[in-house]
């Protein structure tokens, strides 16, 4: 069982400054309501399998980046934790002097999550995630 939520949307941000942003894995409790702090577990340069790690309202998790093309897609997944598992992806393009984003979240709930997310991902989950993309395209439009 698995639950997508997906956003596209533009920004006047250069796409080198979107991937560079998005790479940064201490930006994230800035636009993810739900994440207090964020940590490279690994040493930088950000490549595919770097892991990261997010002390969230729900506990901690390990993240790892599985896709990584410069300035054209980012993809990472939760390799460690409770709950619900993620898999979020990024995918760059150029269009019309403008950076296009497209967003992509899949969560793979756990256990007893199961059950209630059917009934909590689209009241709350998805209400969150547009509130917090909202949040991410005013970040990068003011950066």
């Amino acid at each position: 069982m698995k639950f997508n939520h997906s956003e596209t949307f533009y920004t006047t941000t250069p796409i080198e400054r979107v991937f560079e942003f998005a790479t940064n894995i201490s930006k994230r409790p800035e636009w993810i309501s739900s994440i207090k702090r964020a940590k490279l577990l690994s040493k930088r340069p950000i490549d595919i399998g770097t892991r990261f790690e997010e002390d969230t309202q729900f506990g901690k998790m390990i993240l790892e980046f599985i896709e990584l093309e410069k300035n054209k897609r980012i993809r990472y997944k939760t390799v460690e934790g409770k709950g619900a598992f993620g898999d979020i992806s990024w995918d760059l393009e150029t269009e019309n002097d403008q950076t296009k984003i497209h967003l992509s979240f899949t969560l793979y709930p756990k256990g007893v999550l199961k059950v209630l997310m059917p009934i909590v991902f689209p009241l709350m989950i998805k209400g969150n995630l547009k509130k917090e993309f909202t949040t991410l395209r005013n970040m990068l439009n003011n950066a």
